[in-house]
This record gives C-alpha cells, sequence and structure tokens, in this order.
C-alpha cells in the first residue's frame, strides 16, 4: 500500500498544479471582466436611472427587475449612491452602483403619454363609419 501511495504522489501533485494554474486563469477573465463592466459606466449626480429589484420569491409572476425613473441625489462612495424617485423626494435610497443602470436621455414633459380620458374628451363622432369603430386614430 505504501508503494501504491508513493507512486501516486508525484502525479496527484502534478494534477494539483495544473488545477490551481487554471484556477487562476479563470479569475484573472472574470476579474477583466468585471473591471470592463464598471470602468465603461460613469455615475455622476443628476443622473437618471433604473434600480434592480429583484423578485421576491412569493411575489408577481411578471415583475419588471428595474423599477421606474430615478435621480441620483449624491455620490456616497466609490461603488455607493443615494438614488431618489422621480416626483417622490421622499422616497431615498443608498444603493450600491450594481443595483443602477443608465437610463439615457431624460424623458421631457410631452413624451409621457397621454391618458385615456384625454382622448375620450376629444372623440367626436360625426358620421356612421367613425360612430361604428371603437378606436379613432387623433394625429
Amino acid at each position: 500500500m505504501v508503494s501504491f501511495t508513493a507512486s501516486e504522489k508525484p502525479r496527484m501533485d502534478k494534477a494539483h498544479e495544473k488545477a490551481q494554474e487554471h484556477l487562476r486563469t479563470s479569475q484573472k477573465r472574470q476579474k477583466d471582466c468585471y473591471d470592463c463592466r464598471v470602468a465603461s459606466e460613469e455615475i455622476t449626480v443628476r443622473d437618471h436611472m433604473y434600480l434592480y429589484v429583484p423578485v421576491i420569491k412569493n411575489g408577481k409572476k411578471l415583475h419588471s427587475p428595474w423599477q421606474g425613473l430615478h435621480v441620483v441625489v449624491k455620490k456616497i462612495g466609490d461603488m455607493t449612491f443615494q438614488v431618489e424617485e422621480v416626483g417622490n423626494h421622499r422616497k431615498r435610497k443608498v444603493v450600491n452602483f450594481n443595483r443602477l443602470k443608465l437610463c439615457g436621455e431624460p424623458p421631457s414633459a410631452n413624451q409621457y403619454p397621454v391618458p385615456l380620458s384625454a382622448y375620450w374628451s376629444l372623440l367626436q363622432f360625426t358620421s356612421a363609419e367613425t360612430a361604428s369603430s371603437p378606436l379613432v386614430h387623433i394625429g
């Protein structure tokens, strides 16, 4: 039994070294990918962002993980930011940059959709063919 372990020891050491080499290579590749993603997004104060809110275990089936429009209020650290919901200044949260995604251009007031009640007030049924159609394009 002793001769078997003595003969297998060099093979086991070689396999261990090979596994360590593969781990180092994999860790370096993962770190490079992570650093590339971190360096690509520069978050500044007053940027419009989406906030990642993961699905809870017994939550809604069609839950969207990226929640509404938030504005960066303050940069607390290198990776930590204080954000608030647009239109609700009382809901402020401190979040890590991993939970933020840049929204792009902030929406202007004329980009919001018109409520359906406004369309109904604009509808005028003047002829029989428009009266029979429930949807009328106003444009």
